[in-house]
């Protein structure tokens, strides 16, 4: 089997709380030669109570983390309030996105060779997705290990619900759409 070229990625929380709620930091590792994330991220990580784990990969040189600048910081509330406008969002509350969007700034960033921004959160993605940048979520990470023969499709459900049962909330269509793909 032919290996890929890693990719380079600016993280939101929701894809990085997945992967270690289902233990499979293998996977990013696969995939990601560098993760970038913001220090507002690395709090909203801490919440979730995966700080050692994020830690170890912050140790690894695999994530690294980045302070915003005050520019980039005002970039940020900008973007966070279109998503909370959004017609996709749970939360109305521009503070509630913030994460995702110093990932998109960060993402923006132009001295920066970046591949793919990883956030699950369909507000935010739907934001990325109309300044032109390349996502991918957990399901899309998901998606790409079966089809390099990496997981199973029973795997791939297994882990799914493992992070359901750990508080991970996944849509009925997004279930089914991840399987369409399989």
């Amino acid at each position: 089997m032919e290996i890929e070229e890693k990719l380079i990625a600016v993280a939101n929380t929701g894809p990085l709380v997945s992967i270690f709620q289902c233990k499979r930091v293998d996977l990013l590792q696969r995939y990601f030669s560098l993760i970038h994330i913001s220090s507002f991220e690395l709090k909203e990580l801490k919440k979730h109570r995966v700080l050692p784990m994020v830690e170890d990969l912050i140790t690894s040189g695999l994530v690294v983390v980045h302070k915003l600048d005050k520019e980039e910081g005002i970039k940020a509330k900008e973007i966070a309030k279109i998503v909370a406008s959004s017609q996709w969002t749970k939360s109305k509350n521009f503070k509630d996105h913030l994460g995702e969007a110093e990932a998109i700034v960060l993402m923006k960033r132009e001295d920066w060779e970046v591949d793919v921004l990883l956030v699950d959160e369909l507000a935010a993605r739907k934001v990325a997705e109309k300044m032109g940048l390349s996502i991918m979520g957990f399901p899309g990470i998901l998606v790409k290990s079966y089809q390099d023969g990496i997981l199973a499709l029973d795997e791939i459900k297994g882990l799914i619900e493992i992070c359901k049962q750990q508080g991970t909330w996944y849509s009925q269509k997004l279930i089914e759409d991840i399987l369409k793909k399989l």
